[in-house]
């Protein structure tokens, strides 16, 4: 202060709290505060102390504290401050006004935040007190982690392995104590008497909620058929996760019930829709499930020529892990996307992915794709500073998923899957169901850059699932993958196609199979052709996987020599007497009237392959 300054009148209130900070920009009503002075004050010139005298003494509780203060006068002096410190979280709030009345009803009342705090002190006398303890237990023995409260204050104890707790510092006087404790009810109303520097004793029983069983089988809704190791969860009061067994059966023992005690029960298996059901348990109970399938495609398609006829293999469905329920109502993104804006979902468990898929729309325009995997913070958040695999410049189908192979396998502890382009990403965004919940760590955005922060989509206010989705398996506390074959319901289909000619009215049926491998015996021209595997279900037929191009080259007759004594007239093989002709199944033929297709004959320890065009 340049001089003495006697001040306006003014008012100091103080008030206990649980809040740490203002971040939420909302004043304490000072109504409800206790008012310790009202009255001026002489500012001393310089640099010094300002006392304020209290009319009525505080009776503090151990509390957050918040002082309060508010003047009603229009002054306005330079040069009154305070020394301040600087804080990183918001500890202190103000607002001013010039009208008249009460400063909370006024429209001008902007609420300021600031990251720092008076320097001030206060005078404290201590209350007479003493030492309170004692045990608690239940029905059982000893109570662990009982949280045992002074009513009316902030002073609290958590009991030890042998149930035992110490409250020090309680005023003298009659209190009660209050327990809470996990899994227990409540138990308010423990009178205790406290004489100061005396330690009284109170021991305290608790008793548990009720504990009920929840239990059920599985089954899969197309073959009525088990379903081992999916995933069951228990989500409200306490949270349980488990799996079913080789029977598709499962249990979940000692949950809390009674009224008010409110679960959601999930089922969720990358091959089959997932399941969600509300329940209430008073009783124990049990929950049965028929999950529908997932229309999943065949996976690793590969065609190979041999001697005239292609063989052709793939793999069985791969498990789907992902969020959304394939339905789009919408698409996002940015505009004027470039490599370093991803949008992603992420995944916490340790697994090995080979597949990565995503849809995407043409509304606007954008270029081909990037594919980036990034690894986790400790926390589970995504480290943008960990990319473990990356691939450039990828190509896609608009309005459609595409589908991107890893170069091979990829084992991670947990990452994040993202995708970026230049242009208009627009990938699609299916609503949030009480069967696919949106929950923090789910899905991450980048929206300027991965490098200047990843954010979640939960915590952000984005009401969408993002329509990206990995493929894999999970993988076991010893780091082995966890496969329970799915095969679909009604085995697979297989189509020939010329290469570039992909359209459906260029398929020509191979046949079905219900194993993961077919030969293409049927006689057709020398080209370059792919082969699309095509995964069929009680419910229809999934997407198609394509094979890469394979060549044909055919020879005709194969080791073939004119002294042999075999030759071919027509569509009739003629061989001497004890060779004998196979078709390309194993099926033993007389060698006249033959329809087109690969035969085999065997004589004198030779085998030939004769081509009936």
């Amino acid at each position: 202060m340049t001089g003495d300054f006697l001040s306006e009148p003014f008012e100091v209130y103080l008030y206990e709290t649980d809040r740490e900070n203002f971040d939420d920009g909302k004043f304490e009503p000072y109504k409800a505060m206790t008012k310790v002075f009202e009255g001026q004050a002489l500012f001393a010139s310089g640099e010094s102390e300002f006392v304020i005298p209290f009319d009525t003494p505080y009776d503090y509780k151990g509390g957050n504290l918040i002082v309060c203060t508010r003047k009603l006068g229009k002054e306005f002096i330079n040069s009154k401050e305070f020394i301040i410190h600087e804080s990183n979280i918001t500890r202190s709030i103000y607002a001013d006004t010039n009208e008249t009345g009460e400063l909370e009803d006024k429209k001008d009342n902007s609420p300021r935040l600031c990251n720092v705090i008076a320097r001030m002190k206060f005078n404290r006398v201590m209350a007479p007190s003493g030492t309170v303890t004692g045990k608690v237990s239940d029905a059982i023995g000893a109570v662990r982690n009982a949280d045992v409260r002074v009513e009316g204050t902030r002073l609290h104890a958590l009991t030890d392995a042998d149930g035992k707790y110490t409250l020090t510092g309680v005023a003298a006087g009659t209190h009660n104590l209050e327990v809470t404790c996990h899994r227990y009810y409540d138990k308010p109303g423990n009178a205790v008497t406290v004489t100061a520097s005396q330690q009284a004793v109170r021991d305290i029983t608790i008793s548990t909620f009720p504990l009920y069983t929840l239990s059920g089988q599985i089954r899969s809704a197309a073959t009525d058929g088990p379903i081992e190791g999916a995933r069951v969860d228990v989500e409200g009061y306490d949270d349980f996760t488990v799996y079913t067994d080789k029977d598709g059966h499962y249990e979940i023992k000692d949950v809390c019930g009674g009224d008010g005690f409110d679960y959601t029960l999930s089922v969720t298996d990358g091959y089959y829709d997932n399941y969600a059901k509300s329940i209430t348990v008073r009783e124990n109970v049990t929950i049965d499930a028929a999950l529908t399938e997932r229309e999943l495609p065949a996976s690793h398609v590969k065609a190979s020529q041999t001697d005239g006829e292609i063989n052709v293999t793939w793999q069985q469905p791969l498990p789907e892990m992902g969020y959304d329920d394939g339905k789009p109502i919408d698409h996002i993104g940015y505009q004027n996307g470039y490599r370093e804006i991803i949008m992603g979902t992420a995944y916490h468990e340790p697994m090995v992915i080979e597949e990565v898929r995503w849809f995407v729309s043409d509304d606007e325009p954008h270029a081909n794709f990037n594919v980036i995997i990034f690894g986790l913070n400790a926390d589970g958040t995504p480290n943008s500073k960990d990319i473990i695999y990356a691939d450039y410049g990828v190509d896609y189908i608009d309005n459609d998923w595409t589908v991107y192979t890893l170069r091979k396998p990829l084992k991670v502890d947990g990452c994040l899957v993202a995708i970026s382009c230049s242009g208009f990403m627009g990938i699609g965004a299916t609503a949030i169901t009480t069967e696919y919940p949106l929950k923090p760590g789910m899905h991450y955005y980048a929206g300027e850059s991965y490098q200047l922060g990843i954010f979640d989509f939960a915590l952000e206010n984005y009401n969408y699932h993002i329509m990206l989705r990995a493929y894999g398996y999970s993988l076991d506390a010893d780091g082995k993958p966890i496969v329970y074959p799915r095969e679909p319901s009604a085995g697979y289909k297989l189509y020939r196609l010329p290469a570039g000619k992909e359209d459906a009215d260029n398929w020509i049926s191979i046949g079905a199979s219900a194993e993961t491998f077919l030969s293409d015996t049927t006689p057709f021209e020398d080209g370059r052709y792919r082969y699309a595997a095509v995964a069929s279900y009680k419910s229809g037929d999934a997407k198609a996987s394509f094979s890469p191009v394979v060549r044909l080259s055919h020879s005709g007759l194969h080791n073939l020599t004119a002294d042999s004594g075999i030759r071919v007239e027509g569509n009739t093989i003629i061989a001497p007497d004890g060779a004998q002709i196979y078709t390309a199944s194993g099926i033993c033929v007389n060698g006249r009237d033959l329809f087109p297709g690969i035969y085999l004959v065997k004589h004198n320890n030779t085998v030939i392959k004769i081509l009936i065009k």
